[in-house]
């Protein structure tokens, strides 16, 4: 018994790592982009051969580092796949109860952090406003930077965002007021078709389900790439924001989750070693394919996510393992990944703090500090979320309680 209780702590503590892995990826990602654009040619794998070849290693360096942290791809599968593991492993329960507690998981802390970001949005107007000495109305509207571009923010977006159903317009209503809880937009698809899916999954056995989510999201990408199917989106958007063209990722942390009994936490330190080193490869070969698996009209674009997923999950393995091992870092990775939600929330109110600090400072400046300004970024998320998870909390227990728990009687007992 024992044994098992620890197995099963080791297994939700892996989740939670992982989670927190993946969301303080993002952030790192948002923060590199943010302050210094989208990597090009200099973060590819013909780049790092290049270097490779000529011995240039302090280069081979950076441009891994450029790949792994820059390039935009996979990493909202990681989390997709880690939401069907999650659903998967919890018991089964009517559709309405795990409708109701999957809305209580995550619209407050949505709608809360909505308008904790539009609240931002439009102090950091008035503070350049103040500074320029320019029309609010132009620094609320498009003053402020998101990814080197100007972000725009008009009064209905937060409608759009609250309603949630009103970022499903275009692109960019996508990415109103909050842009990275566009995910929960992901998620909220998957919860609605997991009962479906899950039912589908018994009914075929786990390898075939596979086999068939596998089949559906690449036929749906090919049909995405050459029919319009959702006329305000163009195909590369479509296949980022709709579920069917990425149904692999959840259907994968399904079918996962009934291997998670067979599967070592505690492995020999050899058997680390070999899989830091040879699962460290294959993240950085899934961060060179992601950066490409939305490309309309390529073999990558229509395989998506399955191949640079499929490739990284030794990598994040060994990183999960390595992290239980460090007592530090998987207490606070397990309670980051715990807070997942929030932590995208505060880093949203972060990115446009970084925004405003290149319009007021200027974009090189900021950019030469890139590199040790990120330790500084990925704790200030850390901080804030330690700050905001507990009021977001508060106002869920406070606004939508919990059911009171049904007493057992005698007779229901017996």
């Amino acid at each position: 018994m024992p044994t098992s209780t620890a197995s099963s702590r080791a297994r939700v503590a892996a989740i939670d790592i992982l989670r927190g892995i993946t969301v303080l990826w993002v952030a790192a990602m948002h923060f590199y982009i943010d302050t210094r654009g989208v990597p090009g040619p200099d973060a590819t794998a013909s780049a790092a051969w290049a270097a490779a070849s000529a011995g240039r290693f302090a280069d081979l360096a950076a441009i891994v580092a450029r790949s792994m942290v820059g390039l935009p791809g996979f990493r909202l599968d990681i989390l997709l796949f880690v939401t069907g593991l999650v659903l998967s492993m919890s018991r089964p329960s009517t559709a309405r109860n795990f409708a109701w507690r999957r809305a209580r998981s995550i619209l407050p802390n949505y709608w809360l952090g909505s308008l904790l970001v539009a609240g931002w949005l439009l102090a950091l107007a008035g503070l350049r406003a103040f500074l320029y000495d320019s029309p609010f109305d132009v620094e609320r509207h498009h003053g402020t930077l998101l990814a080197h571009a100007p972000y725009v923010f008009e009064w209905g977006d937060l409608l759009r965002s609250l309603s949630v159903v009103g970022r499903f317009g275009d692109p960019r209503t996508m990415q109103v007021v909050a842009p990275s809880l566009w995910y929960l937009v992901l998620v909220a698809q998957v919860y609605v078709v997991f009962p479906a899916m899950r039912r589908l999954m018994v009914r075929l056995g786990a390898v075939r389900f596979l086999l068939a989510a596998t089949a559906f999201t690449c036929v749906a990408r090919a049909l995405a790439f050459s029919v319009p199917l959702v006329p305000t989106f163009d195909p590369n958007a479509t296949v980022i924001c709709f579920l069917p063209f990425r149904l692999f990722s959840p259907a994968l942390g399904m079918v996962a989750a009934g291997w998670m009994d067979r599967i070592s936490w505690q492995p020999r330190s050899a058997i680390v070693a070999a899989a830091a080193v040879g699962g460290g490869g294959l993240l950085l070969a899934a961060s060179w394919l992601g950066a490409q698996m939305n490309e309309p009209g390529t073999w990558l674009g229509v395989f998506g996510p399955i191949l640079p997923l499929t490739a990284s999950l030794p990598g994040l393995w060994a990183a999960v393992v390595l992290t239980l091992r460090w007592r530090p870092a998987c207490v606070a990775l397990a309670w980051t990944g715990h807070r997942s939600l929030s932590a995208l929330v505060v880093q949203d109110v972060l990115r446009f703090a970084t925004g405003t600090m290149l319009v007021l400072v200027g974009g090189p400046l900021v950019a030469s500090t890139t590199w040790w300004a990120l330790l500084f970024y990925l704790g200030a998320v850390m901080v804030l979320t330690a700050l905001w998870d507990p009021i977001q909390r508060a106002a869920t227990d406070r606004w939508w309680p919990q059911p009171a728990p049904v007493p057992v009687t005698k007779a229901a007992a017996a």
